[in-house]
């Protein structure tokens, strides 16, 4: 859950530790897949196949192609950690139901975002304790990246923390109104103001689209709002006629990144993919030494974009795959999930992290997808005497 760059131990166990867990896990569960009287699906199971398959076979093409393995196992992995958030729903929504009935998939997202706060909020006093008596430098070229040492994944690591925090007040089922909770939601959001903007930017959109946008009923009504808040954060950018290249340097470079990578994209094909990751390393290598400060001081490129990296590795089909399942479940999402979810995609727009299920806020998102995206068979009707 961490990377302390200091210890390369921790940073290992940090960085493969999820996977390590999550393998046996899965045969674990196994048993336990089937509850007496109920079947638990995903109403969108075919897509998310489909999008799986595109990325394998993009992925073998592209290592048939290049002659180099790559990404392979990173793709391959892919399955498994969405799987295995699939069966944690599954498993823990058929004991639920057993006891709740109607109220058990309600009761199961309470149950999971409420354990993701404790972990989140257990691991920041834990890592910071042990920083502190270590001597850790919390700077990050210069700038607050906590115990993770890099600035952007301690922000997604704060934001996430105040997502959950957030969620557990507002939610319709169990508020939890404690100072505890108030407490752990203002540290994270205090932490996040200290490190990336788009953990900042998370934080602050939250509760406009919750208190603001999606008490709006009519979507269309709600437009103009949806997109003030990112109107107002860029309004010198957007309306002031700022020139490309201090557009370029205000989001640090993504600008530049973003318009290489379409083009690299257009240039292979928009209906294929090469898989995840695959093609960055080669628009890394294409650009190395041109000038560009950002691609001359990295061993790894990111798009800095859920939505190119899945249109690089997919191709337009998967893209498309995905922005159906989102829109699709949209309506199955509680007031409170919808500001979350807005906010997570936005981020996303600036970040690779929708691609990383591993990612903490990442896992977020995709646990509210499934649970949300998920449907309850009742297979035989039980009878009382």
């Amino acid at each position: 859950m961490n990377s302390m760059k200091s210890y390369p131990l921790i940073e290992i166990i940090g960085r493969y530790g999820k996977l390590v867990i999550i393998l046996p896990a899965l045969i674990i569960f196994l048993p336990f897949l089937n509850h007496e009287n109920i079947s638990i699906k995903l109403r969108n199971q075919k897509a998310y196949l489909l999008m799986y398959a595109l990325l394998i076979l993009f992925s073998i093409a592209h290592v048939y192609n290049i002659n180099e393995l790559g990404n392979l196992v990173y793709n391959l992995l892919l399955f498994f950690y969405i799987f295995f958030f699939y069966l944690m729903i599954k498993i823990l929504w058929g004991v639920n139901f057993k006891e709740q009935e109607l109220k058990s998939l309600g009761n199961t997202k309470v149950t999971i975002i409420k354990t993701y706060r404790s972990a989140l909020f257990l691991n920041l006093i834990f890592w910071f304790f042990l920083a502190f008596l270590t001597d850790q430098n919390f700077n990050d070229e210069g700038d607050f990246g906590g115990f993770f040492q890099s600035k952007i994944h301690f922000g997604l690591y704060t934001a996430t923390g105040f997502l959950t925090c957030f969620y557990m007040r507002f939610n319709s089922l169990e508020r939890d109104t404690s100072k505890f909770n108030l407490i752990q939601m203002i540290t994270f959001m205090i932490l996040a103001f200290y490190t990336s903007r788009n953990a900042m930017l998370i934080v602050i959109l939250t509760p406009i689209y919750y208190f603001l946008v999606f008490k709006v009923k009519r979507i269309l009504n709600a437009l103009p709002l949806l997109i003030s808040p990112v109107l107002i954060a860029y309004f010198d950018e957007i309306f002031l006629g700022v020139s490309t290249e201090n557009l370029n340097s205000v989001s640090s470079g993504r600008i530049e990144i973003w318009s290489i990578a379409l083009e690299n994209i257009v240039e292979n094909g928009i209906f294929t993919g090469s898989g995840i990751f695959n093609l960055n390393d080669i628009v890394l290598q294409k650009n190395i030494g041109t000038g560009n400060y950002y691609f001359d001081r990295i061993d790894f490129l990111y798009f800095h974009n859920s939505f190119i990296e899945l249109l690089a590795g997919g191709g337009l089909a998967l893209l498309l795959l995905f922005i159906w399942i989102v829109v699709d479940s949209w309506r199955y999402f509680s007031r409170i999930e919808k500001a979350i979810m807005c906010s997570v995609l936005i981020g996303g727009a600036l970040e690779s992290y929708l691609t990383q299920p591993f990612m903490l806020i990442s896992s977020l998102f995709y646990f509210i997808l499934l649970m949300s995206n998920s449907q309850m068979k009742i297979t035989k009707v039980k009878t009382y005497t």
